[in-house]
């Protein structure tokens, strides 16, 4: 192990490592200029096993890597897109299994994830209402519920009387109700439906 200023990557870093036919290998640290920082296992060059880090764009991931992707358990905080963080199973740099996402918006995703994508069962939970199921390509599919929050209660006008929705059982197709539907009124009455696209 050996202390040595190295200009791999953007900048002069102060780096301690063991190297091996030139390339990072075994347990270091790296600061850039930039505030980017490493702290973990590099194998043949590569990221590879426990690590702590903040890249240029101040994203942060505490995780594991397996030859240079994010493979096993992590962390990562960030502002990509409207995404915020994500906690949970990766596989080969992408999430992968169960995880926790967050959103911009304030939302949060519990459940199951596939090449990156809500995959499997799990619980959409935003501002308005929140979507339980099961998704296939980042979308709810098939049977699942949609339960509204006490501040976004959907009303339903049926002309002589208003009804006042509290949660909706049934099926979604590209997270739009889709088919047969039983909706429960705050009234403690239920109506059966049948939807296309969302539309009555």
């Amino acid at each position: 192990m050996k202390t040595e200023t190295c200009t791999k990557g953007v900048g002069k870093k102060t780096c301690k490592l063991n190297y091996r036919l030139f390339r990072y290998h075994g347990y270091g640290e790296l600061k850039g200029k930039d505030n980017s920082y490493f702290r973990g296992s590099w194998k043949h060059g590569n990221k590879h096993g426990k690590v702590d880090e903040i890249t240029k764009t101040g994203e942060k991931y505490i995780g594991t890597y397996s030859n240079g992707l994010k493979h096993g358990q992590g962390k990562l905080t960030c502002q990509v897109g409207g995404c915020t963080g994500y906690d949970g199973d990766w596989y080969h740099g992408k999430r992968h299994g169960d995880g926790y996402e967050t959103y911009k918006n304030g939302g949060v995703y519990e459940g199951q994830f596939l090449n990156d994508r809500k995959h499997g069962i799990g619980t959409l939970k935003g501002k308005q209402f929140s979507m339980s199921g099961t998704w296939v390509n980042g979308c709810m599919e098939g049977y699942g519920s949609i339960v509204a929050n006490q501040d976004h209660l959907p009303k339903h006008d049926f002309g002589d009387f208003v009804k006042i929705e509290v949660e909706a059982v049934g099926y979604f197709k590209e997270s739009e109700r889709h088919g047969k539907f039983r909706v429960y009124f705050r009234d403690t009455t239920y109506m059966d439906c049948l939807y296309s696209y969302s539309q009555l």
